[in-house]
């Protein structure tokens, strides 16, 4: 963790430096990468980093080294790539089977017959569908590339709807797949310890950049659940599925007047 996200940004950052073909340049991290205070208040950009695990450490060092580097070569050299981070929610989708991961092992659960294991059903998280930040990173890498300058600097691009806690997500997965199986409580004393609220503010992406999320929760889980219920055996049709729900997914943009579609 440490290695690839503290030195392997490090390693990045000096190799765009070397390298004046790099005219935009955009880090995701995370909304781990925020000092969490157990406040219900959401996270806007200014705000300290920190992280009391080891993984929203590794984010929050990721944003400092950037800021570094942006302050230290980038900012002051036009034939130097512009440099931002975007902090964004809690992605979910189709095409996740890592371990450890919400949607994967409630959907894994499921194909097994077996009812899901929580660890942290009452963490409230900033879910958002895949696409939302794929679209807001290549929007904002495109703003940079317009007006170089105005934009090197960290913008959080999360849900605009309320949050859910892990318990409500899950439990609307197993709605929506139609499922009677019933979320299990894992005890969770062994585990590493996790922030109970992370929430984000992106307002300054909405006023400075046009953005905003194009899909509900509900869109969401549909969207997710979907994917997951097609035959992943036949590659041919996973794959043209993926490419019809970009499809609507840019459909959807261009009827909600989004400002990138």
């Amino acid at each position: 963790t440490f290695e690839t996200n503290i030195m392997g940004t490090a390693n990045l950052l000096e190799s765009i430096r070397k390298c004046t073909s790099v005219k935009s340049t955009v880090i995701m991290t995370s909304d781990k990468c925020y000092e969490n205070k157990k406040m219900s208040k959401s996270h806007v950009e200014d705000d300290p980093m920190g992280g009391f695990d080891p993984y929203s450490a590794s984010k929050g060092a990721t944003e400092l080294i950037t800021s570094a580097y942006r302050n230290s070569f980038f900012k002051n050299n036009s034939n130097l790539s512009n440099i931002a981070t975007a902090r964004v929610g809690n992605v979910i989708g189709g095409g996740d089977w890592a371990d450890d991961r919400i949607i994967p092992d409630l959907i894994k659960g499921i194909i097994k017959n077996k009812n899901p294991v929580l660890r942290n059903p009452n963490s409230k998280r900033p879910w958002q569908y895949v696409l939302e930040p794929l679209s807001s990173i290549l929007w904002l890498a495109a703003k940079m590339y317009q007006e170089p300058t105005k934009f090197d600097e960290a913008w959080n691009f999360g849900p605009t709807s309320s949050s859910l806690t892990v318990r409500e997500l899950a439990n609307a997965i197993l709605k929506e797949w139609d499922t009677n199986l019933m979320c299990e409580i894992q005890n969770n004393s062994d585990d590493m310890p996790e922030s109970d609220i992370l929430l984000l503010d992106s307002s300054k992406a909405e006023k400075n950049l046009g953005w905003k999320n194009i899909l509900s929760i509900e869109e969401t889980i549909f969207e997710t659940v979907s994917w997951y219920k097609k035959n992943k055996n036949d590659m041919e049709e996973i794959k043209q599925f993926s490419l019809n729900q970009i499809e609507n997914y840019v459909t959807k943009a261009k009827q909600r007047n989004t400002i990138w579609a």
